[in-house]
């Protein structure tokens, strides 16, 4: 009985002090910026943030052929300093491609423009940004 007592006690302490040093999140990460993709190939492509170059993409979604998709970027999708690189990888094809770095704030929204060869060859494909304000006074 007492082993039973000195094994359980410290590890049940542990329990208790790992639980309290734990935060929950309680709210919502609020977005940076969003991202705008507009697919004008013939592929469906699969589209990654790429947040640092140690971290593995970070995948934002799939944009079907010929159309228009946007996703909410968060602080995390962003390199440090709010800079911007994404990956795009064509549906059925070999290669990704890789965009070069944009600098986004919050008063920016992204833009990439995918193009893609028969091959799924996206090194057409362009990133870009674009003021908050100059999509507002357009619509």
């Amino acid at each position: 009985m007492f082993a039973f007592l000195h094994i359980t006690m410290p590890a049940t302490a542990i329990a208790i002090i790992a639980a309290s040093c734990f935060r929950a999140r309680t709210t919502a990460e609020p977005a940076a910026t969003s991202l705008t993709v507009h697919n004008h190939s013939s592929f469906d492509v699969d589209v990654f943030t790429i947040p640092s170059s140690m971290a593995r993409p970070t995948r934002l979604g799939t944009v079907a052929s010929n159309s228009t998709a946007t996703f909410s970027l968060y602080p995390r999708d962003l390199q440090p300093g709010g800079f911007l690189s994404v990956e795009v990888h064509a549906i059925g094809a070999r290669g990704s491609w890789v965009s070069d770095v944009v600098a986004v704030s919050s008063e920016e929204l992204a833009v990439l423009d995918v193009d893609a060869d028969l091959f799924g060859d996206c090194s057409a494909s362009v990133l870009y940004t674009v003021w908050k304000s100059a999509t507002a006074t357009a619509a």
